[in-house]
């Protein structure tokens, strides 16, 4: 009796720990950034430049993503955030430039929305997310990302990708 007792105890520690993680960790098999496991944790503002995010996709991305076969609809996308409310971001037929010095490629095969050509100064409630790889789809494509997609900051635990 005792020892079954223990056995409930400690399963019931193992399935707590795993529900635990299960909310904490996300894994991330994009080339996006780097493949690996996530740690999801901490406040998601103030949001800084540089901070790393899990977001949930916009709707302009779903085309592209089903044209790429990258994710499943609504699937959490990790990108780095580069630009915040206040800031100059111009788009090019070939790059996203912000403030006229960090340039990013746009991948050619991908047309550009005529409403994005050109330059604009963040709202408070925009924020632009791009992934490390060149061919990540992201802001370079559909341009300011809703600050409400941001679902959480995320700190790599274990990368295997580069």
């Amino acid at each position: 009796m005792k020892e079954t007792a223990l056995w409930l105890g400690l399963a019931g520690v193992v399935v707590g720990l795993a529900l635990y993680a299960g909310l904490h960790l996300t894994l991330s098999l994009s080339p996006s950034l780097p493949v690996g496991l996530y740690w999801k944790g901490g406040a998601v503002e103030p949001l800084t430049i540089g901070a790393l995010v899990e977001l949930s996709p916009p709707d302009a991305l779903f085309p592209l993503l089903a044209s790429l076969h990258v994710a499943a609809p609504g699937t959490p996308l990790l990108k780095r955030v580069v630009a915040l409310a206040g800031d100059e971001v111009c788009w090019t037929g070939w790059h996203m430039i912000i403030w006229g010095r960090e340039r990013y490629a746009r991948q050619e095969n991908r047309i550009l929305d005529p409403r994005l050509a050109g330059c604009r100064v963040l709202e408070p409630d925009e924020v632009i997310v791009v992934g490390d790889h060149p061919h990540s789809v992201d802001s370079r494509d559909v341009g300011p990302v809703h600050r409400g997609r941001v679902l959480a900051r995320v700190i790599p635990l274990w990368i295997w990708g580069s």
